[in-house]
């Protein structure tokens, strides 16, 4: 189903949209991932996309909903896609987490 190194880069996106630690990703947690990232185009998709990933439907998102929600995706999708889609991601992100050097001034 998920290669280590695919099931590796799904728990490090969990763990980063997991803020509080919980193991479990709530509304406010995906919504500030979105408003950081960008990745939605409009909030109001973000109770889609809840519904999607809750597969469990108790209003988070746990691990296994998380993984669960990435293997129907893997479905739809070619081996080689899914694993460019997850590499892309955890580029994005880790681009996003880069501290800014204030030092550095930019001119126009």
């Amino acid at each position: 189903m998920f290669t280590r190194t695919e099931l590796r880069c799904l728990k490090v996106l969990f763990t980063i949209m997991d803020r509080d630690d919980s193991q479990q990703i709530n509304k406010e947690e995906l919504i500030a991932y979105a408003e950081e990232t960008g990745d939605f185009a409009q909030k109001r998709e973000l109770n889609t996309i809840m519904e999607a990933l809750d597969g469990d439907g108790d209003g988070l998102i746990g691990l296994l909903d998380f993984v669960l929600f990435a293997a129907r995706m893997k479905d739809s999708y070619s081996r080689d896609q899914f694993s460019g889609v997850m590499t892309e991601m955890l580029k994005v992100r880790r681009d996003s987490l880069r501290p800014v050097d204030s030092t550095r001034h930019h001119s126009l």
